[in-house]
């Protein structure tokens, strides 16, 4: 059998006089086994005992029910003449702290337990396993944790988080050698990292977010470290240029989406660009229309609200426009209608006014069986006939359930939606198209790749926007810094606004992009780490401050 001290950890040192079991809890008797104490002013021993006292400490649980120590403390007489202190207690600093109502093993636990749920969260977990605490105790308890002790960066990564998205922004630094969080800074600011990295010497190589604050730190803080830009900012930095020309061919955008649920083009024209849809799309398109049309139904309430909110976005629109051609600045339109000069420019751009897509329909457990419906409902079977059979292969949903899914599925289309059923066929969104001609081609589905094709046909900007983009993408992904030049005089050729500014951005940090195409750092454990700080960042609601963010981040899960 083991002895009881094994049990009890963290007792040597101690008679344990008596264990007894109450309702709630254990209790613990015990004193130290010593003769002498020293004093915490002079540090002389003494044997004198002047009295005693009892104190209670919480230890931590066995089997999830509480354990306090009842410690026998003695008060000695200091017999040194020449220190001041003349009385004092024994100090259990093995056991627990001075003053403290816990043993160390107990603050280590709500440390940990803290640092990883938090403080209302850890509360209750606390409860459940026998360490009965308060939110405010775990609080202090995490700002008590000391921060793990970094040894010097050679790689870093840096990269900006939220506090606000688009306001107010903070910075985290990982070692990408490690894969650690190294810091947190509070603000996004060129001072702030210089300042960090001068008090941190020895970083070589700074994978870093493409910001120029970020760029002028590296360069003040540790001028001789190589600056490598990421090269997934780079793509989204691309597709944030693409996605400005898109927009402004908003009329095309919608006569393609038209064009491609209408009748496919001729032979000749398969040859010519994009790859077309396949047979069985074609055929499907080709299908005669009827003169038939579904019935006219009353709009629900959210549909009334989204109409509402629309054409009052169309009147702003009207009126932007209207104050534009009576020659009007942005600013002056700005002040004239309270609309933000960020969405003045964008109606300007746009040439017809921006429609806004309804959202994406949600996912269903009826998906699985969204090709045997098809089949049974053009086959005439009715809707509780196709429930027997669905439930028959382990489907347990209702049939009201099935009558919408049905009925939504004829409406909701991800991105297109067949026109013989006498629905309009969507448009994806300029962010969708962005995305879209940056994929590459096989990995792009029939439908999109003969919407790019009737789109790049409209408008020949688009198409040359398109190319240039698609080749950045290629640089990018196969490391190929040797065609940057020539790609860079295919943006001067082209000489399309957005992606000459884009071009030019990149020019003034050109040594940065060819170190992201040359070296194998990138900024992907940085971006991880974000997603982690922002989790615990919403689990705290935004209540805490930046002293309990940074400790929760940068302690070790």
């Amino acid at each position: 059998m083991l002895p009881i001290r094994s049990i009890f950890c963290g007792l040597n040192g101690y008679r344990i006089y008596d264990i007894r079991k109450t309702c709630d809890y254990f209790q613990i008797d015990l004193a130290a086994k010593r003769r002498t104490a020293l004093c915490p002013r002079c540090r002389r021993a003494s044997p004198s005992i002047h009295s005693r006292y009892i104190r209670t400490l919480v230890h931590v649980p066995i089997t999830l029910t509480t354990v306090r120590i009842c410690l026998l403390t003695r008060r000695f007489r200091c017999r040194n003449p020449f220190c001041d202190q003349r009385i004092f207690a024994e100090r259990a600093e093995d056991l627990g702290r001075p003053y403290a109502r816990t043993t160390e093993s107990n603050r280590t636990a709500l440390q940990r337990i803290g640092g990883i749920a938090g403080s209302n969260p850890g509360q209750r977990i606390a409860k459940d396993i026998g360490i009965p605490t308060s939110a405010t105790t775990l609080r202090r308890r995490i700002l008590e944790t000391p921060t793990p002790e970094h040894q010097s960066v050679r790689v870093l990564g840096v990269d900006d988080w939220a506090w606000c998205k688009g306001r107010r922004y903070g910075t985290l630094l990982c070692d990408l050698e490690t894969g650690r969080i190294v810091d947190l800074l509070p603000d996004r600011s060129a001072d702030s990292l210089s300042a960090w990295l001068t008090a941190h010497p020895g970083v070589e190589i700074i994978s870093r977010d493409r910001a120029s604050c970020y760029a002028e730190g590296s360069q003040q803080g540790a001028p001789n470290a190589i600056q490598v830009a990421d090269r997934w900012h780079l793509l989204h930095n691309m597709t944030d240029a693409l996605e400005k020309i898109i927009f402004r061919h908003h009329p095309e955008l919608k006569r393609a989406a038209d064009q491609v649920s209408a009748p496919g083009p001729s032979q000749d024209e398969q040859n010519v660009g994009m790859p077309m849809p396949s047979a069985q799309e074609i055929n499907d398109t080709q299908q005669p229309q009827t003169d038939e049309r579904p019935q006219e139904r009353q709009l629900n309430r959210a549909e009334r609200e989204r109409l509402a909110r629309r054409g009052a976005r169309a009147q702003r629109y009207d009126r932007v426009i209207e104050l534009r051609k009576n020659g009007l600045s942005e600013r002056a339109i700005t002040r004239e209608t309270g609309v933000s000069r960020r969405t003045v420019r964008k109606y300007l751009a746009a040439g017809t006014f921006p429609e806004i897509n309804p959202p994406a329909r949600r996912s269903s457990r009826l998906d699985v069986y969204e090709e045997l419906i098809r089949e049974r409902l053009a086959a005439g079977a009715t809707v509780k006939e196709l429930l027997q059979e669905l439930r028959g292969l382990g489907h347990s949903g209702s049939e009201s359930a099935l009558e919408r899914h049905i009925r939504r599925r004829l409406k909701w289309r991800k991105r297109f939606v067949k026109n013989n059923e006498g629905v309009k066929p969507k448009c994806p969104s300029p962010r969708a198209i962005s995305i879209m001609m940056l994929q590459e081609e096989d990995k792009r589905s029939d439908q999109d790749n003969a919407f790019l094709w009737r789109l790049t046909q409209n408008c020949a900007e688009l198409g040359v926007a398109g190319s240039i983009a698609t080749d950045f993408s290629d640089i990018i992904r196969n490391r190929q810094p040797e065609r940057y030049d020539g790609w860079r005089q295919q943006v001067n050729t082209a000489n399309i606004r957005e992606v000459m500014s884009f071009a030019q951005v990149l020019d003034r940090d050109r040594a940065a992009v060819i170190a992201g195409l040359t070296l194998p750092w990138s900024n992907g454990p940085t971006e991880g780490h974000i997603n982690r700080l922002k989790s615990i960042k919403r689990q705290m609601y935004g209540r805490a401050g930046f002293e309990m963010l940074r400790k929760r981040v940068l302690i070790p899960p």
